[in-house]
């Protein structure tokens, strides 16, 4: 009993040693194997920091890589920097040479700008030459700036003192006023042609009052030769007619070519017009306005107060001055028409001035007719245009004008005409007997016989008559253009073959086409007759009615002949239809 209990104790001792063992053996096992682990883990931390370490490395070696290259570009930029600068520095110095070099040749291109010549500095001084034409302001500062170039080019490079002297010179090259040594201390003036004789400024201010000078006596020389060539427009014309160019195909042409190349010396427009009709020509010419001509008679300086005072021309002179320039424009210009006409292509001339201007009622530019004038050649040229008074000269050609022509009061002109009228067509001529019977002819032949009939009643006069595009109802068939100043004017023709009485309605359509197109007169001609109540509307009108027997009767003043037969006309037109 006791062997089996000593044998189970020894079999539990080992039994529990062996378990003992196995806790022992397993727990170092787990020792060893996070022993591995820690291992591991040490290894591969250390491994990390390493390769941070190289990364970290790496990064500030190119950083230092990145700072060397960026210095030495910055060190290269430097270099191109200064390199370009020194580039920029020889080129600026050059070019500053080169405009230097140059800057006396640039203020002759200028002085060449204004009109000036010159000559070349070949010692110490300039020669100037300037028309009296020229622009006083541009001419001071041109030679204020060459005396400071001049100063500073020629004197350091030959040593000598540079000086100026400008001339202001007339139409013929003759000296009319000195300028010496301009520069910022003192000027003198030498006037030639003036009783003023020498005058030099020192110090202040130098450029106005050589300014004032110069402008006064400029501008009053311009105004005294204005005066002369107004005086002269005659004269000049005839004087300059040999001149005139004569270019064209037709007598238009010519004449249009030859006015508006005519040179007065004085501003004139110059826009013209001109048409012909057989042996007529008529121009339609633009005159100067009043304003064209100045009112200044004198520019005077006051030195003591150093300002210019003007003196103007009277009112009476002023209006005299107008006329005188108009009616002369008009008296050459006619001679200029007839001087260009070598062949004599036309017998007469109507002359028609208007004048542009604003309207101070309306505000509206209008262009007034404020002369017309109607002449001959063979008249016209028997005259002594050289002597004439060119007012009075007009007056006695029986010219159109207002009493007071500065007033611009609007005339009618003895003749015009629209070209661009679409309605006028070409006539043609109609031949008849004895035995025409005026009250069958065609509608159309009959408007054409009208024209002939009136073209011969008024061409004693220089009228002329123009038929318009055919039509069967009212309206214009004839327009008269009748140069007399008493009777004449615009004329509206209506031509009625009936074989009935005209009614008042045909007399009020005349009256309503007279006012709307302008017209001075209205006349209607019939193979018929009138009744009561046409007569009655054209009393106090300026309408004229002409029955079959004033027709024929016109007709047979004119040398032609024919005859109206109502009732013969009326079977015609019943077996037409």
């Amino acid at each position: 009993m006791i062997f089996k209990k000593r044998m189970n104790a020894e079999r539990l001792h080992k039994d529990i040693k062996a378990k003992w063992n196995a806790i022992l053996e397993e727990e170092k096992q787990q020792r060893e194997i996070e022993s591995e682990k820690s291992k591991s883990m040490f290894g591969d931390g250390l491994s990390l920091l390493v390769r941070n370490a190289k990364e970290k490395a790496g990064a500030w070696i190119q950083k230092l890589q990145k700072a060397k290259k960026r210095c030495e570009e910055k060190q290269q930029r430097e270099q191109e920097a200064k390199l370009q600068k020194q580039i920029e520095r020889k080129r600026a110095y050059a070019k500053y040479k080169k405009k230097e070099k140059d800057k006396c040749i640039q203020f002759e291109h200028d002085l060449n700008s204004i009109g000036v010549s010159f000559t070349s500095p070949k010692a110490r001084y300039y020669d100037i030459y300037a028309p009296e034409d020229v622009d006083i302001e541009n001419l001071l500062g041109l030679l204020k700036e060459i005396r400071k170039i001049g100063s500073q080019r020629i004197c350091k490079i030959r040593n000598v003192r540079f000086s100026i002297h400008c001339y202001i010179t007339d139409s013929n090259n003759e000296k009319l006023i000195e300028i010496t040594e301009f520069c910022s201390e003192c000027c003198s003036l030498v006037f030639y042609k003036n009783d003023i004789g020498e005058m030099i400024f020192k110090k202040g201010n130098i450029t106005t009052q050589v300014r004032d000078y110069l402008f006064c006596y400029l501008e009053n020389r311009k105004i005294q030769q204005t005066e002369n060539i107004i005086i002269s427009i005659i004269e000049r014309g005839i004087s300059q007619a040999g001149l005139l160019p004569i270019r064209g195909n037709t007598i238009e042409e010519k004449t249009s070519t030859a006015l508006m190349q005519s040179r007065y010396g004085i501003k004139i427009p110059q826009n013209i017009d001109s048409f012909r009709d057989n042996d007529m020509l008529v121009v339609d010419y633009d005159l100067p306005n009043k304003s064209d001509l100045s009112n200044v008679k004198e520019y005077k300086y006051i030195a003591s107060s150093k300002e210019i005072r003007t003196k103007t021309y009277t009112e009476s002179y002023i209006a005299k001055r107008y006329e005188n320039v108009l009616y002369s424009i008009a008296l050459r210009s006619l001679y200029e028409i007839f001087y260009v006409d070598k062949d004599n292509e036309i017998k007469a001339v109507t002359f028609n001035g208007f004048v542009t201007q604003i309207n101070p009622a309306t505000g509206i530019r209008e262009r007034k007719c404020i002369l017309s004038l109607q002449v001959d050649r063979e008249n016209f040229l028997q005259i002594n245009l050289s002597q004439v008074e060119p007012k009075a000269c007009f007056k006695a050609l029986k010219g159109v004008s207002a009493a007071k022509l500065i007033d611009i009061t609007p005339i009618t002109p003895i003749l015009t005409l629209n070209k661009k009228d679409k309605r006028f067509v070409a006539g043609k001529e109609v031949s008849i007997n004895q035995g025409t019977n005026l009250a069958a002819m065609h509608w159309e032949d009959f408007e054409h016989l009208v024209r002939e009939l009136f073209e011969m009643e008024f061409a004693r006069n220089g009228g002329e008559v123009r038929v318009t595009q055919a039509s069967r109802d009212g309206g214009v068939d004839a327009i008269i253009f009748d140069p007399d100043p008493l009777r004449g004017g615009k004329i509206v023709v209506q031509a009625k073959r009936y074989t009935n009485t005209v009614g008042v309605s045909a007399v009020r359509d005349l009256y309503g086409t007279v006012i709307n197109e302008g017209a001075n007169t209205g006349i209607l001609i019939t193979t018929s007759d009138y009744g009561h109540d046409s007569y009655e509307f054209a009393k106090d009108k300026p309408l004229k009615l002409l029955n079959g027997g004033h027709l024929l009767a016109l007709l047979h003043k004119n040398g032609r002949s024919a005859h109206i037969n109502i009732e013969e006309a009326k079977k015609i037109n019943d077996n037409s239809l």
